[in-house]
């Protein structure tokens, strides 16, 4: 992580800063302004806006953590922003073909960031490293719908999935056992009811793996 961290953006390297000091993460010199105050004896923690702080000095910061959750946690943040530029790569150029403009427009829509720029570096989620060449010449496109269902816990499920390319044939199409207890299936929206559930094995992480080797999803 050590060369990432020295490699990465300031930018980049000042927004896991501000998630670190929100989340109350403390490397081997404690939170981030408990490591000012010890490793710069000038300043200490009077300058504590990480934008403020020079690129050395953050990537010193990061340096202090050994925690394999919280090395994660920074891992998934830097391939956010990795993957983020190569999606700006892609809404930059992006006329070579019909594909790649339908998705440019998709992009450049002022609902999209409102609508779909959701917390991908939140629990449960799966950041891939997109693959520059390919995600710039793929034409592949696939629909994803989902179907949800309400838990006990007040929090949504997945029950069910379709995807289908853009000839419109079918790819997936499975129902799917949450992990949580269900208090409605929402049948008249999903079509699902208990009944359907009984032999279900098909779990969240199965359909993850199918979707991972997704490229572009045109409609969610």
């Amino acid at each position: 992580m050590d060369e990432k961290f020295d490699t990465a953006d300031k930018k980049v390297l000042v927004d896991i800063v501000k998630l670190a000091q929100k989340r109350g993460l403390k490397g081997e010199l404690g939170e981030w302004k408990e490591f000012l105050n010890s490793h710069d004896k000038k300043f200490g923690a009077g300058v504590s806006d990480p934008s403020k702080r020079s690129h050395e000095i953050l990537a010193a910061f990061l340096k202090t953590f050994s925690n394999e959750d919280d090395l994660k946690f920074f891992d998934n943040i830097l391939r956010h922003h990795s993957n983020q530029y190569l999606l700006d790569q892609l809404k930059d150029n992006s006329h070579d073909s019909p594909y790649q403009s339908l998705v440019q427009l998709t992009l450049q829509h002022p609902l999209y960031p409102l609508d779909y720029s959701f917390p991908s570096i939140d629990e449960g989620w799966i950041i891939l490293n997109l693959r520059k060449k390919k995600i710039m010449k793929s034409t592949e496109m696939f629909a994803v719908d989902c179907e949800m269902v309400l838990c006990e816990d007040g929090t949504e499920a997945l029950v069910k999935v379709c995807v289908v390319d853009h000839n419109l044939e079918v790819k997936l199409n499975e129902l799917v056992k949450p992990e949580k207890e269900i208090v409605d299936y929402r049948t008249e929206i999903t079509g699902v009811s208990s009944q359907d559930l009984e032999a279900v094995t098909c779990s969240l992480s199965d359909i993850q793996v199918f979707c991972s080797s997704i490229v572009v999803i045109l409609y969610y």
